[in-house]
Parts: C-alpha cells; structure tokens; sequence
C-alpha cells in the first residue's frame, strides 16, 4: 500500500480525508512542521520526543505512526483537530 493511501486509511473510519502534501524527504516534512504548514502523521523513528519545538502524541494503531505538530503553533484548528483526533483513537482502540 502506497504511504498516502495508509495514511488516509488512518482517517477514513473517523470520516476525515486528510490532504496529504508531499515532500521531498524527512528533514522537509520536519521543517514544514515546524514552519506551521501542517501537522505529520510519520514512523515513530521520524520524530523523535527530545525535538523541543515539536509536541507529539503516537497514535493507538497496529503501525508505529505518531502525529507531530509546532509545539508554539498559532492555528486555532489545531488545538480542535488534536482533541477530535485523540478522541477518535482513544474511542476505537477502547475496550467495552
């Protein structure tokens, strides 16, 4: 499976489609991060937690993905998407 389909595979249960931005290799999704231009949805080897201008959270699925994002981000969606998001993983992967 293609690293886009993956990801929107992720989403999709939780009706979200993400759009997916390209880059070139690692060290350019970082820096899109952390210049406010997105969140990643990466390998846990890709962010590490010592990054001090990056907040993470790992994400409660069967790959090793976490979710990324500039720790003094100015976008008032994110704060909003981070709680649904959380909320919706948190939800499926409960135990009943």
């Amino acid at each position: 499976m293609h690293i886009v389909e993956l990801v929107k595979s992720f989403c999709e249960p939780y009706g979200f489609t993400p759009r997916i931005q390209g880059v070139r290799n690692t060290e350019s999704l970082i820096m899109c991060v952390l210049n406010g231009l997105g969140v990643a949805i990466t390998d846990a080897w890709t962010v590490q937690s010592n990054m001090r201008k990056l907040c993470h959270i790992p994400l409660n699925t069967n790959h090793g993905v976490s979710i990324a994002w500039r720790r003094k981000s100015e976008n008032t969606a994110l704060p909003i998407f981070l709680r649904e998001l959380t909320k919706e993983f948190d939800d499926a992967h409960s135990v009943s």
